[in-house]
């Protein structure tokens, strides 16, 4: 004998309970379904069904193609079904009290029962609430089992209007995102960086934290973690838009109402907020203040490490001196800086990329070193790794982005180094003469001379005892002849390669800014 279905509401999915009669045991049936956020429902399929009798997995099973699960419950037990470990999906289970008088255990009602499923990947719902039954269900006293309505208002009261707020939140989460993928499409981004440190000196590096770029929609838009310096980049920064720097609450550093600054790669500060009670911060990067968004643009995001690298010839140490040796990333092979080793075997890296796995080896065969060890030691002399070279003489040291240790013990500070700038002028004729024996100044963005030299006769010219990459212009006599009948001059590295070509206007000034990517290729990097 069939009951006359009955229909319990919940939000847009229906519970149905049908009782039949069988060989006293209980059957709970169903399918699994998932509404979306139109009201649309389709069934679930391969959703995984745990049954518990009491704190022990009795049974378990999967739901077939059309979403639908059928379970065999004794009688006298307490069960807990639980739809759990889906992918995607907020576990959900309902409980079955099987106690039932002696006298009607010839009966066997089926329970028929309709379980919605939610998505996971909202924060905005509280979760803990499904760490308890959306219902349950008892037997009557007669001839079939009841749901616990008190459960289900309960539930439809509190949770599910949460759940379809956070639908909406959802919805509108994913157009944000796509109109600010459109957007972005289109935009012009540049790579800024700076350090953040904390405290009224502002001399203590907040180190190894998180940091989030956020859009003025609120969209995440990039992350990036400071390394044991306070430094940071971001890449998907756009100069005509606004954006926070945000850290989440963190006590880990004790920051909590600490000043918390924010200073540009040569020093300058730039923001300056308070963490708040829980260790959390965020700046304000304004659209309309490009000069503080200018003071955080550089040339790349790259960190600075050094090292020494020794071979044991006879059992003593000794420095594998003015050696080419190479930085490169260790799965595709592709170069980022070749340097040479000074007369103590040390070397300085400016363009070590985050998060990537590199190596450092020798440019070119060494006889002398065929089958030797090498030793690879940080700036104090701590020994980092150590290599036998090769039947060439070469020799190959690996490191993984994961070894902190190791990358904080090589990365240096931009204020432990100095620069040398080293370089030739060409004129721009057909031959590209040799510019010897002419006055070349170096001067600060504040036009200020900070040192003047003369090129040798084979044109190269040299800076020394630098600040990194400061603001530098090249300043040429302009009464010079050999210059000022030329239409151009080309900047050039040492050996002679081309970085770059200068109009010449003596009307103007001959004087010329040395970009970053500029001083980079001229630049001898060593340490203090």
């Amino acid at each position: 004998m069939h009951h006359p279905f009955r229909f319990i509401f919940f939000g847009c999915c229906f519970f149905t309970i049908a009782v039949l009669f069988g060989q006293g045991k209980i059957t709970v049936e169903g399918y699994t379904t998932f509404t979306d956020a139109k009201g649309k429902k389709s069934a679930l399929a391969d959703i995984n069904v745990h049954v518990y009798k009491g704190t022990e997995k009795e049974q378990e099973t999967t739901t077939n193609k059309k979403g639908k699960y059928k379970l065999e419950l004794e009688y006298g037990f307490q069960y807990k079904v639980v739809f759990e470990n889906n992918p995607g999906y907020i576990d959900m289970s309902f409980m079955v009290d099987g106690k039932i008088p002696p006298a009607k255990k010839d009966l066997n009602p089926t329970i028929d029962l309709e379980v919605p499923m939610f998505e996971t990947g909202t924060d905005k719902i509280d979760t803990l609430k499904f760490k308890f039954p959306f219902t349950k269900f008892k037997f009557d006293g007669n001839k079939k089992f009841i749901d616990d309505a008190k459960y289900l208002n309960d539930f439809e009261r509190g949770l599910f209007k949460e759940y379809k707020e956070a639908q909406k939140k959802i919805k509108k989460q994913k157009a944000d995102k796509a109109a600010q993928d459109k957007l972005d499409a289109t935009g012009h981004f540049v790579l800024i960086g700076g350090k953040l440190m904390y405290g009224d000196g502002a001399t203590n590096p907040v180190k190894h934290m998180k940091l989030h770029l956020i859009s003025e929609r609120g969209i995440e838009v990039e992350t990036a973690t400071t390394d044991k310096n306070g430094r940071f980049s971001f890449s998907k920064f756009a100069p005509d838009r606004m954006y926070s720097i945000k850290m989440d609450d963190n006590d880990s550093l004790k920051l909590f109402g600490s000043k918390i600054t924010m200073v540009s790669r040569s020093g300058k500060e730039v923001y300056v907020t308070t963490a708040n009670a829980k260790g959390g911060f965020t700046y304000k990067l304004l659209a309309a203040d490009k000069l503080k968004t200018l003071d955080l643009e550089i040339e790349d995001n790259g960190f600075l490490v050094s090292g020494i690298i020794e071979a044991v010839v006879n059992e003593k140490n000794q420095p594998v001196a003015k050696a080419r040796v190479v930085l490169a990333d260790a799965v595709n092979g592709s170069i980022y800086e070749v340097v040479e080793t000074d007369g103590n075997g040390r070397f300085v890296y400016s363009q070590l990329p985050p998060d990537r796995n590199y190596v450092v080896r020798l440019e070119e065969s060494n006889p002398e070193l065929a089958g030797v060890k090498v030793i690879m030691k940080d700036k104090t002399g701590f020994e980092i790794a150590s290599s036998n070279a090769d039947g060439f003489g070469k020799f190959r040291f690996q490191m993984l982005a994961s070894d902190r240790e190791t990358l904080d013990r090589l990365q240096i500070d931009e204020s432990e180094i100095k620069m040398d700038i080293i370089g030739k002028f060409l004129a721009g004729d057909e031959k590209n003469s040799i510019l010897s024996n002419i006055k070349v100044n170096l001067v600060d963005d504040q036009g200020i001379v900070i040192q003047t030299t003369t090129s040798d006769d084979k044109g190269i010219f040299v800076f020394k005892n630098l600040i990194l990459y400061g603001g530098y212009f090249f300043e040429l006599d302009a009464t010079d002849m050999k210059i000022n009948s030329l239409s151009a001059v080309m900047l050039a590295e040492k050996e002679g390669k081309i970085v770059k070509e200068y109009k010449v206007d003596i009307t103007q000034g001959i004087k010329y800014r040395i970009l970053g990517s500029d001083q980079k290729k001229l630049g001898r990097l060593y340490m203090k």
